[in-house]
C-alpha cells in the first residue's frame, strides 16, 4: 500500500472516530461542543478528498513561492479557502461534487446545533460560493457579519461585494459598505469599492465625499503620486459629468497636472474640457479655494491662461502648448 492510500485511509479512520464521538455524545453535550465536531467532519471529508486526486487539486495552485510538497500546499489552501481568507486558491472547485455535498451535510448539521458557529459558516460561505449559489453565500454572510471586530467588518464588505457584483443588486451592496467602514476604518480598497459603487448609481454627492478621502489619503503617501492623481481626475469627472460644475472640475485637472506633470490622461480631458467650455465658464474662482489648492494649481493655472489666449478656438493647439511649458 503507497503513503497516498495509507494517508487518505488515516483521514478516512479520523472521520470515523468523530462520528463515533458525535453519536455517543449528542444529547448528553451542549449543541455549542457538537458543531465544532461536525465542522472537523467537513474539513477531513474535504481533505479526503485532495488525497485522493491531489494533481486535479494542484491545478488551481498559482503560487510557486509556496514552501512544501504539493499535498501539504493544497491543504494550506484549502484551509484558507474554508476561512474565507482572500487570495485562497479555488481548491474546493476541483473537488468531486460528491465530497463537496458529503461536507456541506456535517456543515447543515453543525449550524442547527449552532446556528452561529463561525467557522461552520464561512466554509458553506465557501462551498456555496464554489458553487456559484450566491444567495447561500449572502445568507451566511448575513450571519457572518455577527462576530466581532475586523471579521465582522470584512463579512459586511464581502456582503457588499455579493450584493454588487453577483446578485446585481447594487443598492443593497451600499449599506453594506457602510457598516463595514464603520469597523474598518478608511482603507483604500473599500473606499475605492464604495467610489466606483457610487460612480455606477450616480451618487454624486457620495461618490464625492468618497473620493475626497481617498485624495488626503493618496496625498499623504506620496510614494504613488499617480494614484492620488487617478482620483484627482475621477472628481473632475464626476463634475463635468453628475455635477455639471465645469469650472471645479478645472481645479481638479490641475490638481492633476500639477502633481504628475507628465500623466498622459490629464491633457486629454483638458482638451475635453476646453473643447466643450468656454473659458470663462472655466477659469475657477481661486478665493473659493483652500489655500494649499490655489498654491498647487496657481502656476498651472497662469500658463494654461496664456496659452487658451493665444490659441482662440483651438483647444487641440493650446493644450500641446500648455504641455510643452
Amino acid at each position: 500500500m503507497d503513503a497516498r492510500q495509507l494517508d487518505i485511509d488515516a483521514w478516512g479512520a479520523v472521520e470515523g472516530d468523530l462520528t463515533r464521538l458525535l453519536d455517543a455524545t449528542r444529547g448528553r453535550i451542549p449543541a455549542t461542543f457538537v458543531a465544532p465536531l461536525l465542522h472537523r467532519v467537513a474539513v477531513v471529508r474535504l481533505k479526503r478528498a485532495v488525497l485522493e486526486d491531489p494533481e486535479t487539486a494542484g491545478e488551481a495552485l498559482t503560487d510557486e513561492g509556496d514552501a512544501g510538497g504539493l499535498v501539504d500546499r493544497l491543504s494550506r489552501q484549502l484551509d484558507r479557502q474554508l476561512a474565507g481568507e482572500s487570495g485562497a486558491a479555488p481548491i474546493l472547485e476541483t473537488l468531486p461534487a460528491e465530497s463537496r455535498e458529503a461536507a456541506e451535510a456535517a456543515l447543515a448539521d453543525a449550524l442547527e446545533d449552532d446556528p452561529l458557529h463561525f467557522p461552520s459558516l464561512r466554509a458553506r460561505a465557501a462551498l456555496a460560493g464554489a458553487a456559484s449559489r450566491w444567495p447561500q453565500v449572502a445568507e451566511c454572510l448575513e450571519r457572518l457579519v455577527d462576530q466581532p471586530g475586523e471579521a465582522g467588518g470584512r463579512a459586511w464588505q464581502k456582503l457588499g461585494d455579493v450584493h454588487w457584483r453577483k446578485l446585481a443588486a447594487p443598492k443593497k451592496a451600499r449599506p453594506c459598505y457602510i457598516r463595514a467602514r464603520q469597523v474598518l476604518g478608511d482603507e483604500t480598497k473599500l473606499l475605492d469599492k464604495m467610489l466606483k459603487l457610487d460612480l455606477e448609481l450616480e451618487n454624486w454627492e457620495e461618490a464625492i465625499e468618497t473620493c475626497h478621502a481617498l485624495i488626503d489619503k493618496m496625498q499623504r503617501r506620496k510614494k504613488r503620486p499617480e494614484l492620488a492623481v487617478t482620483y484627482m481626475l475621477t472628481m473632475g469627472e464626476i463634475h463635468v459629468y453628475g455635477m455639471r460644475q465645469p469650472k471645479v472640475a478645472l481645479t481638479y485637472y490641475l490638481m492633476a497636472q500639477s502633481t504628475l506633470p507628465e500623466y498622459e490622461l490629464t491633457y486629454q480631458l483638458l482638451q475635453e474640457l476646453l473643447l466643450g467650455n468656454d473659458w470663462e465658464m472655466l477659469e475657477p474662482d481661486l478665493d473659493l479655494l483652500p489655500e494649499a489648492s490655489v498654491e498647487l494649481i496657481s502656476p498651472s493655472l497662469g500658463r494654461l491662461r496664456a496659452v487658451v489666449d493665444a490659441h482662440p478656438g483651438d483647444a487641440a493647439g493650446a493644450i500641446k502648448a500648455f504641455r510643452a511649458g
